[in-house]
Formats: C-alpha cells, structure tokens, sequence
C-alpha cells in the first residue's frame, strides 16, 4: 500500500502533519510581515501629521515667504509666524499680515500692487492686511 501511497502522490500522516506545521509558520511570518510593513506607514503618516502641526511646515512657511518676498524685491526686516498667519515687517515699520491658508505668492502679489499704487499717490502704510478677500491698508 505505501509503494501505492507514493506512486499516487499521497503523504503519511507524519508529513501531511510537518507540512501542516510549516505552512503555519510560513502565514504566521507572512502575517507578522504584513503588520511590520502596516506598522511602518501608520508610523510615517502619524510622524508627518505630527510635523505638519508643530515646527516645519512653520519653517517652510518662512522659507518661503522669505524666497516670495525677495523675488518681489520687498524689504522684509522681520518675519513672524502666529497660528494662523504670518505677519511681515517691512523697512519704514510697515506690518503686513498674511493668511497661512492662503497662497503666499499671490498674497505678495497684491502686496506689491498695493506698494506700488501707494509709492504713485503719494501715500506709505502702516499695516496692510491681506487675510481678508479685499486688503485692508491703514494709513
């Protein structure tokens, strides 16, 4: 009967049972693999949300509205950042606020056609506000 049992391809019951085993370690591993790998992403999404709230998004927020204000050629003395706005301070003491929301390259867009609009009716600002759908400026 065993001559039989080989010919047609059939295990003992001592191999069907060290198959049984191994195919047990081979989905426990595969398991243990595929919470390592879902372990990993949760990680990086939790880390970047994390980021996204505290410290760089903040520093890219400077970063870029440094590189902005340069290409625009705007005289940024000082940059300071609250929660939900930057607020810049021009040379001559002029206190501009903007919306972190909001694009920062169309902001210094409309800042630059005010300043401009300003230097041609003769007028300087003190604060110009730019959070709002229409700037506010404060002569």
């Amino acid at each position: 009967m065993t001559n039989l049992n080989r010919q047609l391809g059939f295990y003992s019951s001592q191999k069907r049972n060290r198959l049984r085993q191994v195919l047990i370690v081979l989905i426990i591993a595969c398991f243990i693999f595929l919470l390592i790998l879902i372990g990993q992403q949760a990680y990086l999404w939790l880390k970047n949300n994390h980021n996204q709230l505290i410290g760089p998004e903040e520093e890219a927020v400077t970063v870029s509205v440094s590189r902005i204000a340069q290409e625009y050629s705007l005289p940024v003395i000082k940059i300071e950042e609250k929660p939900d706005m930057v607020i810049l301070l021009l040379e001559g003491s002029v206190e501009i606020f903007l919306d972190k929301k909001k694009p920062v390259a169309a902001q210094l867009a409309a800042l630059q056609l005010i300043i401009n609009q300003d230097k041609i009716n003769g007028r300087k600002a003190k604060r110009i506000d730019l959070r709002f759908n229409n700037p506010i400026a404060v002569y």
